[in-house]
């Protein structure tokens, strides 16, 4: 069978089936729900409408009651009858509580009032003939205590009656009793209820025309629905009035038409009846179209690739009509065929350019022959062997090239690789050595692997001669280092970050007095160091983790024995490849006979120290006893002249044996605190000089500053000088005065200032061509110190010194 008429089957078969399915469906579930709709809206139509009459029937309960509780029948005199009347029972008032009659008899079923009322055209009609009979009748049993309400069965339509007894006045002998009705409007119930497409019924249970049955709501509420829906252009729901002791009084009949049900079905009929037709001509439309539009197409594109297979040629295209789906079909098969086209292509571009890129490799390549002849080769294989393509190429065998001792191996390994069954068993990476042109030996590593579908080998040569070369060297420098290790007169421990040892040299061993690694290896480090030291250890080695090194720490370690002996410790970082620290690396020297030496040399400096202090002190003393000397030599003296050449002697003597005393008072026997030495000499000169600080005074502004006894005795001696002089001659005759000594260093001058507020020197004096003793000694204390001396007289007399501190040389 051709395409077209699977094509026309497939169509009538699925009109077929869709139409079958979609009736079967919509009978099923569409149709059957609908018709319970119908159901559910005839029950919810009754149920609505009972409850309106049930209403209804309750407020004529309530107008009655209200009625007769408000009507006395001594109204009802002729006298009286007409005014209560028309006050009372006007029309107005029956359109008012919705009322068509009002009827009031006595016991004996007289009827002394009567009025009945059109609701709809508004005007008073006569009582009907057969309402009076049915009262005088006494068909309805009234009691004189209760009322009573029920529907009255009229011929021309149902009424709906409360009946209510009423006050008699005076006269107690007879009961009155007021009856007031409205008809059962099944237009109004509808109106009011919105239920418009009903027929209500009122059906009596009996035979009888004329016939009051009594309704008690609460009866009649609690009887269910019954619903009939033999019919199929209508729905019938049924359900019971009952009176005040249940018993069945009245059928409540609500007709309902089966509106929904109808037009569903009617519009599923000519949806499926329309749907046939519409299928059957689009089935056969369809089929027309496909046959003409795309089954002929189809077939000559299907002609078209069968040519332009047989023929290989890509170039072809298809042929290609109209713009629709057939059209793009045959362009994709042209863009199939360009792809293929181009992928061809590509094919030979990629052939050239892996050409280009075995030529041009950084790596020497070279493709072998199953019988061992090298067919191709790239410029680094020339390099490497020193042959042109020429020489090699379908001349000669790869095994050519190969060194004697490495050729057998070589030619093992290439029957392998072409055996299928042993081709696993050849390595694809191995070392040999390579002859070149010039005879010279090189070390390759190789790379071999079979050409798929072929049975032509691969091979990549690398020289790692050099690589070689550097091993050779490596293991060189490894021995060197472990021979320094073993030679080191110094121990080199490794620990990890936990501190646990992982490495130690024979020194270790040797140092700390244990025969074998193992007894150390995996111990923590706290196990060679003693006790006293471990609180230093981990804040050791945390500040070795933070600056990569730490040298020359002192440990106190301990051997094997418990003996402990003193080691200079020099730690270091050891990181990894990715420049995090794994390990310390520890170099202990055993320094107890250094630090033997170096107790006795501390030893020794602290006699040294306390004979120099020993001879400062003597020079000292004797310079105290020259001062005796020279006080007692002025006391033969009565010049006072004289005696004034030795006191200034005294001075200067006790001016350079206060510089001793400060130096061996000082811990730097060589340098004392020159603002201390000024404050104490210039209160002794004011205390040897009788005069009283608070008549001159002192006013020291002094940086504290440590002065060598070069420069300390000479600038002494000199401010010894300055300081006589201002205090015999600034201040005559006992005048009150200051004297101020300042001491600043700028950069490396110091400057010393010394002022007092006195007379001053006089104008005509020159320091450098003074005669005197005083001033010559000034001038010669500043040459010795190579200082600068300036003087002022402004308001006194002020010397500048600035000088710098004299280095200290050796006199031996």
């Amino acid at each position: 069978m051709n395409l077209r008429g699977k094509t026309l089957i497939i169509i009538g078969v699925t009109l077929i089936v869709l139409i079958f399915t979609l009736y079967m469906v919509s009978q099923a579930l569409i149709i059957h729900s609908f018709d319970e709709i119908d159901e559910n809206n005839a029950r919810r139509n009754m149920e609505i409408i009972q409850g309106a009459l049930l209403k209804d029937m309750e407020s004529l309960n309530d107008t009655a009651q209200y009625m007769s509780k408000n009507f006395d029948t001594s109204l009802l005199s002729p006298e009286q009858e007409s005014n209560y009347i028309k006050k009372n029972l006007t029309n107005q008032n029956f359109i008012n509580s919705r009322i068509n009659l009002v009827v009031i008899y006595d016991s004996s079923k007289r009827v002394l009032y009567s009025k009945a009322f059109d609701l709809e055209k508004k005007k008073q009609i006569p009582v009907s003939d057969e309402l009076k009979n049915y009262i005088s009748n006494g068909s309805i049993n009234s009691n004189s205590n209760t009322s009573v309400n029920g529907v009255l069965a009229l011929s021309n339509n149902p009424m709906i009656i409360s009946i209510w007894p009423i006050s008699s006045g005076n006269n107690r002998s007879t009961s009155y009793f007021l009856m007031v009705g409205r008809y059962f409007n099944s237009e109004e119930i509808k109106r009011n209820t919105g239920i418009k497409t009903s027929e209500i019924k009122f059906i009596p249970h009996t035979t009888q025309n004329m016939y009051f049955n009594e309704i008690d709501p609460s009866f009649s509420k609690e009887t269910p629905v019954m619903i009939q829906s033999n019919e199929s252009n209508s729905i019938n729901s049924f359900t019971i009035l009952r009176d005040d002791l249940g018993k069945a009084v009245y059928s409540l009949n609500v007709k309902m038409p089966r509106t929904i049900h109808e037009q569903f079905y009617e519009t599923v009929l000519y949806y499926l009846l329309s749907f046939l037709i519409i299928g059957l001509v689009i089935g056969v439309i369809l089929l027309l179209y496909l046959d003409k539009v795309i089954l002929k197409r189809l077939s000559g594109l299907i002609n078209d690739v069968t040519t332009i297979g047989e023929s290989s040629d890509l170039s072809k295209r298809v042929s290609v009509t109209e713009n629709d789906e057939l059209q793009k079909l045959g362009n994709s098969i042209n863009q199939m065929l360009y792809r293929l086209e181009l992928l061809n292509n590509k094919i030979l571009v990629s052939q050239r350019k892996y050409k280009t890129i075995f030529e041009n490799t950084g790596t020497a390549t070279a493709t072998i022959e199953e019988d061992g002849k090298i067919a191709l080769i790239n410029k680094e294989f020339e390099k490497i062997v020193g042959y042109s393509k020429t020489d090699i190429i379908g001349k000669k065998a790869f095994l050519d090239f190969v060194a004697d001792e490495d050729r057998k191996k070589m030619s093992h390994y290439h029957t392998l690789r072409l055996d299928p069954t042993h081709s696993h068993a050849a390595p694809r990476n191995y070392e040999f050595k390579l002859l070149t042109k010039k005879g010279n030996i090189k070390n390759i590593f190789s790379t071999a692997s079979l050409i798929p579908e072929t049975k032509k080998t691969l091979i990549s040569l690398l020289d790692i001669t050099d690589k070689k070369n550097a091993e050779k060297a490596l293991k060189a420098s490894e021995e060197m280092y472990k021979t320094l290790i073993k030679t080191s007169p110094d121990a080199l421990i490794v620990i990890d970050l936990k501190g646990t040892i992982k490495f130690l040299s024979p020194r270790a061993l040797e140092l700390y007095d244990y025969n074998h690694k193992k007894e150390l290896i995996g111990e923590n480090i706290t196990k060679i160091i003693d006790s006293t030291e471990k609180e230093r250890i981990f804040p050791f080695f945390e500040n070795v983790f933070n600056k990569g090194i730490l040298k020359n720490t002192e440990f106190k370690m301990s051997k094997k024995d418990g003996t402990n002996f003193s080691g200079e410790v020099n730690v270091s970082v050891i990181k990894n490849d990715q420049g995090n620290v794994e390990s310390f690396m520890g170099i202990i020297r055993d320094i107890t006979h250094h630090k033997k030496i170096e107790n006795e040399i501390k030893r020794s400096l602290n006699e040294k120290e306390m004979l120099i202090k020993e001879i400062h002190h003597r020079v000292k003393n004797n310079m105290q006893i020259i001062t005796s000397l020279l006080n007692l030599q002025s006391s033969y003296f009565e010049d006072e002249n004289v005696k004034s050449v030795f006191k200034e002697s005294q001075n200067r003597v006790k001016s350079m044996a206060m510089v001793h005393e400060k130096l061996y008072q000082s811990k730097d026997l060589a340098r004392i605190n020159f603002a201390d030495y000024i404050k104490s000499l210039a209160l002794g000169l004011l205390s040897s000089n009788g005069i009283d600080s608070n008549v001159i005074k002192l006013n020291l502004d002094l940086d504290t500053f440590y002065l060598g006894i070069d420069t300390a005795i000479p600038l002494g001696l000199l401010l010894n000088e300055i300081i006589t002089n201002s205090l015999k001659h600034a201040f005559p005759h006992g005048k009150n005065g200051t004297i101020t000594i300042g001491l600043r260093k700028k950069d490396s001058i110091f400057i010393m200032s010394i002022s007092d507020d006195g007379v001053g020197l006089p104008h005509d004096l020159e320091l450098e061509n003074s005669t005197t003793l005083g001033m010559k000694l000034i001038m010669s204390l500043v040459d010795q110190l190579d200082a600068d001396l300036t003087m002022e007289r402004i308001k006194g007399t002020k010397f500048i010194i600035k000088f710098r501190e004299l280095k200290y040389t050796k006199r031996i």
